[in-house]
């Protein structure tokens, strides 16, 4: 266990004595204990996981700290606001402040001796379990107070806040007891002026249809793995006139959709405001595909009630018509004319030719199909010769000779109407 003093000297006067281009002020003992040590401290501050339990003398804290803008204490012993109070009041240009994975649930409010925080934008609570009495305490006390972390904090209810206007980003994920989104409207409506708010893995199942006279300005929304079972709620987001970015990854009602693509197309279709979908922009050719494919799927479906955004994007596409099905698997076989070249002393046939159409199997090999055309044509496989015809490129290339007998025959590209020579050695 240690003082906030102590780990500050710890710290920075071992680090500051390694970095030749920062100096060091110390007047007096190097006691940590005494005033009149000096410590020139970069903007940014941190002493995480330094089993920190409280101030230590203010005296130098007010010396060695006045001009830091950035405090980190994550992860320490700290369980009495008037710590911390006793620490940051003696930093008047403190802009962000840490606290995270401190145990503040046993706080009382009533035995805080508090101070004025103004110039502080940015409050990070994560892992605390600090009560909603102490985050009062702290916002009142915060008046400038922009961004508000509070994940983590296995909330079961949320208690009203006073108004807070300047703040206009919170963050409340990894609450799962939070399961009502009535409770969350005792939060929302403290922040008249939120912009972006951050609630993923909780156990929200429903959007309400007037969630804008709640979040008028709330430009950002995040509720990723919500247990949302109904396309309603997801319309319902629509009602915000300001939301352009929304992330909703595992959301329950995605699992209709095996296809990532279609899932979000038909994210798109539905929130036509929507400019930024799951860390993704949405270009204008995506939504224009997207809102096709949702008209296409519901004319395709026809047994799956239709929502009133169909109606809106058949009005300004009309029918669309159904995909072509286009298999891409290779060609497993191929019908082709096979041409004997015969002898010239043969005379069964006139013009010296015999031939037949026949179908193929792409997969065997040049040897395997001599063998076949042997027996019908009456022929030894050690005397045939065979010469593939590219009817497409004959005119240009010619025959080609299939030398190699373990060639399979689907590398030649052979199609339907293609030729084969047979020619006897």
């Amino acid at each position: 266990m240690t003082t906030f003093v102590e780990a500050l000297h710890q710290r920075y006067s071992e680090s500051m004595l390694e970095d030749s281009s920062i100096e060091l002020f110390i007047v007096g003992s190097l006691s940590p204990g005494k005033s009149g040590n000096h410590l020139t401290l970069p903007p940014a501050v941190s002493l995480t996981r330094c089993e920190i339990y409280k101030s230590g003398s203010e005296n130098v804290i007010r010396d060695c700290c006045r001009n830091v803008e950035e405090l980190d204490l994550a992860s320490n012993n700290l369980t009495d606001l008037n710590q911390i109070f006793n620490i940051v009041k003696e930093m008047p240009f403190l802009k962000f402040l840490n606290l995270s994975e401190n145990d503040f649930s046993k706080v009382n409010v009533d035995e805080v001796k508090a101070h004025e925080l103004h110039n502080v934008k940015h409050l990070v609570l994560n892992n605390t379990s600090i009560p909603w009495q102490a985050i009062d305490l702290l916002l009142d006390n915060m008046p400038n107070l922009q961004d508000l972390h509070i994940c983590l904090n296995n909330y079961k209810t949320v208690e009203g806040l006073p108004k807070c206007y300047n703040v206009q980003r919170i963050y409340i994920s990894k609450n799962p007891h939070l399961t009502n989104f009535e409770q969350i409207k005792n939060l929302l409506i403290c922040f008249p002026h939120l912009k972006s708010l951050t609630m993923a893995d909780c156990n929200v199942a429903e959007v309400p249809a007037d969630l804008h006279t709640l979040l008028p300005s709330l430009r950002c929304l995040n509720i990723s793995n919500w247990p949302i079972n109904s396309w309603t709620m997801i319309d319902n987001l629509n009602s915000l006139p300001e939301l352009v970015e929304l992330r909703c990854i595992g959301c329950k009602i995605l699992d209709e959709f095996e296809n990532l693509e279609t899932r979000r197309n038909m994210l798109i279709a539905r929130l036509p405001k929507i400019k930024r979908l799951n860390g993704s922009e949405i270009i204008d050719d995506e939504r224009l595909h997207a809102e096709r494919h949702f008209v296409r799927w519901f004319d395709e479906h026809k047994d799956v009630e239709k929502p009133s955004r169909y109606y809106e994007l058949f009005n300004k596409y009309g029918a669309i018509p159904a995909l072509a099905k286009v298999c891409l698997k290779p060609d497993v076989t191929a019908k082709v004319k096979v041409i004997y070249i015969k002898n010239q002393n043969d005379k069964e046939n006139d013009n010296g030719e015999q031939s037949k159409v026949i179908k193929i199997n792409l997969k065997q090999s040049v040897k395997e199909l001599k063998v076949q055309l042997s027996t019908l044509f009456n022929l030894p496989v050690a005397r045939i010769r065979l010469f593939y015809c590219d009817m497409e490129v004959y005119d240009v290339s010619g025959p080609e000779e299939m030398k190699f007998g373990a060639k399979k025959l689907y590398t030649y590209k052979i199609r339907d109407g293609d030729q084969i020579l047979i020619d006897e050695k």
